[in-house]
């Protein structure tokens, strides 16, 4: 596993900041969401373009396929996905982060569950034939029917491709209420492909890795010993956590990196 610094919105609003602040707190890899306040999936193609300065390899494109009502027609959450097949096919990223739809306005996603299904399969179903190299990385969130451990192995298994695995967020599980370690690890672990760092109190407050009820450190050590995961994705949000935009900015950034430095100093 190694750690990387997603772009632009956890550092910066633009690139050229979250790029001083990667050569600030020197991170291996980059995560794109976005480049000059246009997220990447809908950029024209000279996207790599946004990348250098950091001297970081993509491991990732951070895309917000399937934060999309459920009732929505699914062609626009494809294109969208398109978008975010080229970018990693341009920027040689193995991985685009991926959600599991909104339910429609009041209503519950549990009861679309076989549409979410159905539409994680083409999307992955597209994935191979287009990019057959690419891995989706499931991620779970609160309000998505993969809010909850359960929900989210329901997905992996049914839709039961090798070009699925998960982007596992200790945080987001303990805002659903679920333990990471104690519950949502054992049942997932095995899809892992890589980690969202950030960590939360019980009070649902988020704090620094290490520093809140995540067991962060219990569940890094456990996979560096089974050899789980590819990245740590240091993801803190300390300063803003909204549905769709977390920040930290580069203050707090390098508190979070911090952080992350001393648990895996303490895994060894």
């Amino acid at each position: 596993m190694s750690a990387r610094t997603p772009g632009r919105c956890e550092v910066g609003t633009t690139m050229p900041p979250s790029s001083r602040n990667a050569r600030n707190n020197p991170l291996a890899r980059a995560r794109v969401n976005s480049a000059r306040r246009v997220p990447a999936i809908h950029r024209p193609m000279p996207a790599k373009a946004a990348v250098p300065r950091t001297r970081a390899t993509t491991t990732a494109i951070g895309s917000p396929v399937g934060k999309y009502r459920i009732d929505l027609p699914f062609e626009g959450d494809l294109e969208r996905f398109r978008g975010a097949v080229r970018a990693a096919l341009r920027l040689g990223a193995p991985y685009i982060r991926m959600f599991s739809y909104y339910p429609p306005e009041g209503g519950d996603i549990r009861d679309h569950r076989d549409e979410v299904i159905g539409r994680v399969s083409k999307l992955a179903d597209y994935a191979a034939r287009v990019a057959p190299l690419v891995t989706l990385a499931l991620e779970n969130e609160s309000d998505l029917y993969g809010e909850k451990h359960e929900e989210c192995l329901d997905v992996l298994e049914s839709v039961d491709a090798p070009n699925l695995g998960m982007a596992f967020d200790p945080c987001n599980f303990i805002m659903a209420g679920i333990r990471p370690y104690e519950d949502a690890w054992p049942l997932l672990k095995e899809h892992v492909r890589y980690f969202h760092i950030k960590d939360a109190t019980a009070e649902k407050v988020i704090v620094p890795a290490g520093e809140g009820v995540a067991r962060i450190p219990d569940i890094l050590a456990e996979a560096a010993r089974e050899g789980i995961g590819d990245y740590l994705s240091l993801e803190p949000h300390l300063k803003v956590a909204a549905r769709s935009h977390g920040e930290t900015g580069p203050e707090l950034f390098k508190v979070a990196k911090e952080a992350l430095d001393k648990v895996l100093a303490g895994i060894g």
